[in-house]
């Protein structure tokens, strides 16, 4: 091959690189545009979560009694603990369904807000199965009686991510 060929091969693969340099850069800033969409609602999210009005709910639905007879579910609660537990279910059934519809990442979220889930789960569970149950007696038949699937997903969700870390070993430091 002549002088001018090696030319023009050089130029056909300077070429080439920078049409698979330019192609990565838009993959990458697509990326980044969705996970700053993502860092916009966690934000949103962390910030909900912090507000007083939230944690005094929180507060309240942690220290409902496990064993309340709640024949009508939800509506079996005093105003102010049925307020608590529907804004704090609602929020964590929210966080779930963000999860579920993959508009937010678990291992985005789940960092931030397992703990409370799982403690606001375990308070709640009674009083959301005591909901499914009203609602599947009082419903109509084609109505689906489902009650926070994806708060139950969410702490389904972080119990796995508990048992990981929990088997992992830690990281030697040095």
């Amino acid at each position: 091959m002549d002088q001018q060929s090696w030319i023009i091969v050089a130029g056909a693969a300077v070429a080439i690189v920078a049409v698979l340099s330019a192609w990565r850069q838009t993959v990458r800033a697509a990326e980044i545009g969705v996970g700053g969409k993502e860092l916009a609602v966690v934000a949103g999210l962390l910030h909900d979560l912090r507000t007083p009005e939230f944690r005094d709910a929180f507060d309240a639905a942690v220290r409902l009694p496990a064993d309340l007879e709640l024949p009508m579910g939800f509506d079996s609660l005093a105003a102010p603990d049925r307020e608590s537990a529907q804004l704090v279910t609602e929020a964590f059934d929210d966080i779930g369904g963000l999860v579920a519809g993959q508009l937010v990442r678990a291992e985005t979220i789940l960092p931030l807000v397992s703990t409370r889930a799982m403690r606001a789960w375990h308070a709640l569970a009674p009083a959301i199965a005591a909901e499914r149950d009203h609602r599947a007696r009082t419903y109509p038949a084609e109505v689906n009686p489902t009650f926070a699937p994806h708060f139950e997903l969410l702490v389904a969700a972080a119990r796995v991510r508990q048992q990981a870390h929990r088997e992992a070993r830690p990281a030697k430091i040095r």
